[in-house]
């Protein structure tokens, strides 16, 4: 087990320096990447500043809440586009026939494809949101320890919404947009509070787009813990996996081969 956790540990490694490689092979690209996420982030914080400032307090919800909710859906967010691009790429993958290059090595091919290739844009993502969140908590050995837990919580409920919405294309065919578009709509929900959300949509963002498992209430427990919310996102987190898996490998086991040699250098 040691020695299959170390493989696959130094093969993550190996893959995503790759990708840092070819990043920095344009550096000033690759600056601008990192600048122009970490500037954007911070003009919605600007954007949030300027709306508090009209109403101070919105359903218990302050300018502080706002910005430690955007800087923690920044974070996890960055570090879904900055490790593990390659799970946005499994739709278009899957349609084409280019699942035939993975399922071609001895490891593990949905973790083979999710860490296969990064984009570095995620960086300015986690590095403003780590900034937003220093700023908007307060900051404790046991509070550091709680937000990292909860990033990875987060991290994993988020991959496994990508990974089951992009799946559908083993099932329905070309699915990449409408995959997109659901994505996009989960990191857009995750910026706004609970509060602001009623009825149809609340339930909207519990079940069909579960950005408030991915985002908010992991925020709540950073601004009032409790044991009982806690254990209830880890296993609402558990069960977004393993249906994850479970969707990815019902797909895999119908994939039909492209027929597809090629090489990746």
């Amino acid at each position: 087990m040691l020695q299959r956790l170390r493989s696959y540990s130094e093969l993550t490694l190996y893959l995503l320096g790759q990708s840092v490689l070819r990043a920095m092979e344009y550096r000033a690209a690759f600056l601008f990447q990192v600048l122009g996420m970490f500037i954007n982030n911070l003009c919605w914080l600007g954007c949030w500043y300027l709306f508090f400032l009209n109403f101070p307090e919105v359903n218990g919800w302050r300018f502080k809440d706002s910005a430690l909710l955007l800087g923690f859906s920044c974070v996890s967010a960055g570090v879904m586009i900055a490790f593990f691009w390659g799970s946005f790429e499994l739709s278009r993958t899957i349609y084409r026939g280019e699942l035939d290059y993975y399922l071609g090595f001895p490891k593990n091919v949905l973790w083979h494809l999710s860490v296969s290739s990064g984009r570095m844009s995620g960086l300015g993502d986690i590095l403003s949101g780590v900034l937003l969140c220093a700023l908007a908590a307060e900051i404790t050995l046991s509070g550091i320890l709680l937000f990292f837990y909860l990033v990875l919580l987060s991290t994993l409920a988020l991959y496994s919404f990508t990974i089951i919405t992009r799946s559908f294309s083993f099932f329905v065919g070309n699915f990449e947009s409408a995959a997109d578009e659901l994505f996009w709509s989960i990191i857009t929900f995750g910026i706004y509070p609970s509060s602001a959300f009623h009825g149809v949509l609340k339930l909207l963002i519990c079940t069909v787009v579960p950005a408030f498992f991915v985002f908010v209430l992991p925020v709540e427990l950073l601004r009032d813990f409790s044991w009982y919310k806690l254990v209830l996102l880890t296993a609402v987190v558990i069960v977004m996996f393993a249906s994850a898996l479970a969707v990815f490998g019902s797909g895999l086991r119908r994939y039909e081969s492209g027929s597809l040699i090629q090489t990746k250098v």
